[in-house]
């Protein structure tokens, strides 16, 4: 965890090779003034430039964590987890990366905390196993495991909000948006995918956090 310092934050995840992606967003978040990029993993799987992708995520990001393609690529996961088109993408993906490539994944971790939020790939309740967060029931098991009043997860390649009250505890899902933090209120955010959308968008999607404004 860092020293707590307000700033304004761009939470990207799910690149998966695809650098013409990941050059757009990357000058939308130096547009914009970010002064953190904070990587919630996938940064290879499925994309042509997997190395590309990694060499500058590692110079640019201030943070980054693992997701499940990262992993089987460092062996930290199994590709038998994968459909028979992934593992052959994976293993074209091996072929590609260089040994520095490979090892700047096998050192990443699977969360990162900070200033009043928790970032992880899949879910909070047992991040090694890259489960998703697909309803309030999934919600629900991150909540339980964290006291940060906001997640900010990746993995399903579909942006959302999940939000609950904290005296009520009811829940709900709402579409992406602009939106302010209520004190009353926690927060799952999915970033969305910047190389790979599934939200019938073909846009790249990412999330601008402001730690100071909220």
């Amino acid at each position: 965890s860092g020293a707590f310092k307000k700033m304004l934050y761009a939470i990207v995840s799910d690149i998966h090779g695809n650098y013409t992606a990941w050059s757009a967003v990357l000058e939308d978040i130096r547009a914009m003034g970010a002064e953190r990029i904070v990587c919630l993993g996938d940064i290879v799987g499925y994309g042509p430039e997997p190395g590309r992708c990694v060499q500058s995520i590692r110079d640019v990001a201030y943070a980054c964590i693992l997701g499940n393609h990262d992993a089987v690529i460092t062996k930290k996961l199994d590709s038998v987890a994968f459909n028979d088109h992934a593992r052959k993408l994976i293993e074209w993906t091996e072929l590609q990366l260089n040994p520095e490539e490979v090892d700047f994944l096998s050192k990443l971790d699977y969360e990162l905390s900070e200033d009043c939020f928790r970032c992880v790939h899949g879910d909070c309740d047992a991040p090694q196993e890259f489960n998703y967060i697909v309803d309030c029931e999934d919600a629900s098991l991150s909540w339980n495991k964290t006291k940060e009043q906001i997640i900010f997860c990746g993995h399903s390649h579909i942006p959302a909000i999940f939000v609950v009250s904290k005296e009520t505890n009811e829940k709900c899902l709402i579409p992406a948006q602009d939106f302010t933090l209520e004190e009353e209120n926690r927060y799952i955010v999915n970033v969305g995918s910047v190389g790979s959308p599934r939200d019938d968008d073909l846009r790249a999607s990412y999330v601008l956090f402001d730690s100071q404004t909220k």
